[in-house]
């Protein structure tokens, strides 16, 4: 905690952060904080959890305490500090501020409850002025077991869910993260995740400002309404509101300082896939009776549309008037202990994403609404978000008068903290909510209720105008699981084992989840996750960490087994019991491969789908989750296989059966480009490809789909579909070149299949350049060389596990990375017996 004043414009820190401490004690034995004992305390963090403090206790006080933080929610915890010399509030105003408290507190300021909280996704903030003591002044705050309320007899849900065992979950407002048995085992987050603050306010209280912005031909309005409180006998009688270098009027209207500004000619919010993000700040300026004026910076704002495709479907969404394939991942929080992270951690793993060529992140009903620098980062980075309401999967008692006022603050509050965001693309009630109805066999009528199709809607309507909703995730169509409506969670390829032409087939609109599997991470990660020795998959520590649905006889490292088999064609058991290092390998390339193929055929012209998300982009768990990047961070095979598909301008070579090879060229960027085609292709046991080209024009708005017969100029069965006689194509790329000869994209096709034997003719190659962005590897192979993969300790390779044709080279940087930076490295294909080891030279 900190403490805060405010005069005129100027914010101060008076004194540096409070040292906090907590105390378990039984459910209700202690009423208030006049019956706490003095000893037992142990050191906390706030903003924190009781799992993030017991992270840094003793070894010897971690063991002791271990049983009560894994069953947090069985016991009263209690969090106490001291705050010294607090100056005089000279007519001024002393409020405390709490910016979420997990999950049922109150709060004593000098042994005066101040605040009952039952929400933590809501921000409290209370006058304290005459409460304050000098020199000293305690504050304290208990969070109230929540098991013996969940345990009491309430009224049944109408239909039931399995991702939690404790179905009245559903009637407290916390996070499902660290109760979910299948994928987030706990333990669950106690505590004030959020900060809190005490503030003296000199001359004004100031509450959060709502800002809006909508587009009104070439120029952009802007809307703000800022809630005010003069103090010490002042008011406010008006002021300017400045955008951008534009200005205009503020008025007061009852307790808030309104204005409307139309800025002319403003540039457009896109994704980085499409455009730029340019931002104006917008400042409001406030003038006292007594003549004195204030300053308030309110933060800045962007300008954008986002429509639906048309009146009875919303996806494809289009973006300021033009349709965008949004693609990326679900976010899960980088500390799920802790709910915490600072600036810097959250902007880099958002840059990751956007590395990749991700252009969306949806924040997932399952879990807690991020911080303001995350949609700080998305607005800067490019980053469209999705965001659902944090209700997933349950029967909600929002027809209680008490929970139903308690959701509606949560939503008024959530909305005016993002409308003034462009990143903000969509907002949903929930997830799976009208899913899990219809799936446990509940009649039509319940798998809907008011509140979100109605009250949500409208609040979502008044507060962020313009920015699509969806009542749930997924929904539309005859029944919420049907996939060619509304938006989907596209599992068909995945957990329920559909082959490939079941991407085709099902025409998903939007993918709002998909293609979880249990990724595995890289060598070095599991040696940090596991020690020297890898557990086998079937051991317990690993299984500990492989994701599962509630009640199902497999997991999805089953899954992902099943996928191996057929991509591979070799069987996955015995693999694993003849190679398990080799086995581990596959793995890794068969989620990217299905990844990949997927958003191929999701990018191609003719398909109707407007994007996908993938669940989940990060782990919340050491070890083979569903996240493309592990729980430290670091990538995993999958997260190449699918920054390569999702590039701004992409090529793909598609298996059309008897209609032949159709090679596909697709570009997100504004302007147009003359681009070459090339297809090579390789015969066997021959270095050297035959190569034919044609120049195509690409944009925004044409896709280029070709016919690779066509090309070659006859019959050469290039993806033997006929078979009349040995395939005679070992494998077929296509290399998309600029105007300048400079390689954009690329893919490669193996006419019989994915290699699954290793060769000893490959002879990669690896060259170190070094220049001034850094060491990079030009790596070379005389056969096709796949999934190529780059190991060096210490250091992030910008493409991993690509390919590398005979005659080609492929160019990787390496950038530093996380842990401590190695000298040595070598570089392996899968289909290659031996590796190549290299060697980074020390710069002078």
């Amino acid at each position: 905690m900190s403490l805060r004043a405010t005069h005129g414009d100027a914010t101060a820190v008076l004194v540096p952060p409070v040292r906090w401490t907590l105390l378990a004690t039984p459910p209700d034995q202690v009423s208030d904080p006049g019956g706490l004992p003095d000893s037992g305390w142990l050191p906390a963090e706030v903003p924190g959890t009781v799992a993030a403090a017991a992270r840094r206790w003793p070894e010897p006080v971690r063991q002791r305490m271990a049983s009560l933080v894994a069953d947090a929610d069985e016991h009263d915890w209690w969090y106490r500090c001291t705050v010294p010399e607090i100056p005089d509030p000279d007519g001024g105003v002393a409020v405390l501020t709490c910016a979420g408290l997990a999950s049922l507190a109150e709060v004593w300021v000098n042994g005066q409850r101040v605040l009952r909280s039952d929400n933590m996704h809501l921000e409290h903030k209370v006058d304290v002025t005459g409460l304050l003591d000098s020199p000293h002044t305690e504050l304290t705050v208990c969070f109230r077991a929540l098991a013996p309320l969940l345990a009491s007899r309430r009224p049944r849900p109408r239909w039931t869910t399995r991702l939690v065992d404790q179905q009245q979950l559903r009637r407290y407002r916390t996070t499902l993260l660290g109760r979910i048995p299948g994928w987030s085992p706990g333990p669950p987050p106690v505590g004030p995740w959020r900060p809190i603050e005490l503030t003296l306010h000199r001359r004004l209280v100031c509450d959060r400002p709502r800002l809006v912005t909508t587009v009104d031909g070439a120029g952009g309005i802007v809307t703000c309404a800022v809630p005010v409180r003069p103090v010490a006998g002042r008011s406010v009688v008006g002021g300017l509101l400045h955008v951008g270098g534009h200005t205009g009027p503020l008025r007061m209207d009852g307790p808030e300082l309104v204005g409307r500004l139309r800025v002319p000619e403003v540039e457009l919010w896109h994704p980085h896939t499409h455009g730029s993000q340019p931002r104006y700040p917008v400042v409001a300026e406030l003038e006292f009776d007594d003549g004195i004026t204030c300053r308030l910076p309110l933060g800045d704002v962007g300008f954008r549309e986002v429509t639906p495709h048309g009146p009875d479907e919303m996806f494809p969404l289009r973006h300021n008037g033009m349709e965008v394939f949004f693609r990326g991942g679900c976010w899960t929080p980088l500390d799920v202990t802790s709910l915490t992270t600072d600036e810097d951690s959250l902007l880099a793993a958002l840059r990751q994403m956007r590395d990749a060529g991700a252009n969306m992140v949806r924040v997932c009903g399952p879990m807690v609404y991020e911080a303001d620098a995350f949609y700080d980062a998305c607005d800067e980075l490019g980053i469209a978000v999705w965001q659902d309401f944090m209700f997933a999967n349950m029967d909600y008692p929002v027809d209680d008068e008490e929970f139903a006022a308690s959701v509606r603050q949560e939503a008024q509050q959530i909305l005016t903290r993002l409308s003034a965001h462009p990143c903000l693309t969509v907002v949903c009630g929930n997830s799976e909510v009208a899913q899990q109805a219809a799936l446990a066999g509940a009649p039509p009528e319940l798998w809907h209720n008011k509140w979100f199709e109605h009250d949500l809607r409208e609040l979502c309507r008044v507060l962020a105008p313009g920015v699509p909703y969806r009542p749930s995730s997924p929904s539309g169509g005859a029944l919420p699981v049907h996939v060619d409506t509304g938006d989907a969670h596209y599992y068909g390829v995945g957990a329920y084992l559909r082959d490939f032409d079941d991407v085709r087939v099902s025409r998903v609109r939007f993918a709002s989840e998909c293609l979880a599997f249990a990724n595995v991470p890289e060598p070095r990660s599991l040696e940090r996750f596991f020690g020297p020795r890898t557990p086998a998959v079937h051991d317990p520590r690993w299984k500990a960490a492989s994701p599962r649905d509630g009640g199902a006889g497999w997991d999805f490292d089953d899954i992902r087994d099943e996928y191996l088999r057929r991509v591979f064609r070799i069987d996955p058991l015995a693999t694993r019991y003849a190679e398990p290092v080799r086995y581990l390998d596959l793995a890794r390339a068969t989620t990217g491969e299905v990844m990949a193929r997927v958003f191929g055929q999701w990018r191609t012209p003719d398909d109707p789908c407007g994007g996908g998300l993938v669940w989940f982009w990060r782990d919340v768990l050491p070890g083979a989750g569903w996240g493309v990047v592990d729980v430290d961070g670091h990538p995993k095979a999958a997260y190449y296989y699918l920054k390569r598909a999702w590039r701004h301008t992409a090529v793909f070579l598609h298996d059309r059966g008897l209609n032949g090879l159709r090679i596909v060229a697709v570009r997100d960027r504004l302007e147009t480009i003359d681009a070459t085609v090339r297809l090579l292709l390789y015969p066997r046991d021959a270095a050297t490809p035959r190569t034919v080209e044609r120049g195509v024009r690409l944009s925004a708005r044409r896709a280029v789909d070709l016919s690779a017969d066509e090309l070659v100029g006859g019959f050469r069965d290039l993806n033997a579909a006929y078979r009349f006689g040995p395939i005679g194509l070992e494998a077929i790329a296509v290399e998309l070149l600029d105007d300048r000869g400079r390689l954009l994209a690329d893919d490669v096709f193996f006419p019989d299949g994915l290699p699954n034997e290793r060769r000893g003719d490959l002879d990669l190659s690896v060259t170190v350049r070094r220049d001034a962005s850094g060491p990079s590897l030009v790596v070379g192979s005389t056969r096709p060389a796949y999934a190529v993969h780059v190991d060096i300790a210490g250091h992030v390779p910008d493409d991993n596990y690509f390919h590398v044709m005979p005659g080609r080279t492929r160019v990787v940087r390496l950038r530093p990375g996380p842990g401590r930076a190695g000298v040595t490295g070598c570089v392996r294909a899968l289909n290659a017996h031996d590796s190549t080891s290299f060697a980074l030279a020390h710069q002078s």
